[in-house]
């Protein structure tokens, strides 16, 4: 082979390797198109992502107004719980206060049944006093009574002795009654 041959055989072969190339550029083209594509599809994914994640943040910055809220109601209500404490508190004294009161009441009122027990007894002292008093008011009655009766008998016995005496009944002075 001479250098003619060797040239063309050498030129021959590097056309076949820059076919090759040729066809290996071809098909790395369509693959940077393709992935030119799935590029532009992951930027419109990104574009979507970015689209949620500010959607999320305005969702975090609405749940931080809430906590922000939530906090001072929890505030308020802790400050009313206090409030409400102290009231037990005074209440609790109030009741304390009572029950001392009650005690106290319970005390007078075991000495006032005391005191009316006594009272009872007094009673019935004077009842029984009352009915000795009945008694004798009824003999005083009777002998009262009996006297009168005496009396008059002897008043009858003095005027029938005037008359039989022939002295007048108005000389005659009356007995003193006993």
């Amino acid at each position: 082979m001479n250098n003619e041959e060797k040239i063309l055989a050498l030129l021959e072969s590097m056309q076949d390797d820059v076919g090759g190339i040729k066809g290996e550029i071809a098909d790395m083209k369509g693959e940077i198109t393709g992935i030119k594509g799935e590029i532009a599809d992951m930027k419109g994914e990104i574009t979507g992502i970015k689209g949620e994640i500010t959607g999320i943040k305005g969702e975090i910055a609405d749940m931080k107004g809430e906590i922000t809220g939530i906090k001072g109601e929890i505030a308020d209500m802790k400050g009313e719980i206090t409030g409400i404490k102290g009231e037990i508190a005074d209440m609790k004294g109030e009741i304390t206060g009572i029950k001392g009161e009650i005690a106290d009441m319970k005390g007078e009122i075991t000495g006032i049944k005391g005191e009316i027990t006594g009272m009872k007894g007094e009673i019935a002292d004077l009842k029984s006093g009352m009915a000795r008093m009945q008694d004798d008011i009824d003999s005083i009655t009777e002998m009262q009574e009996e006297h009168t009766i005496a009396l008059n008998e002897l008043i009858d016995w003095t005027e029938e002795a005037a008359v039989t005496i022939r002295v007048p009944f108005a000389q005659v002075a009356p007995p003193t009654p006993v």
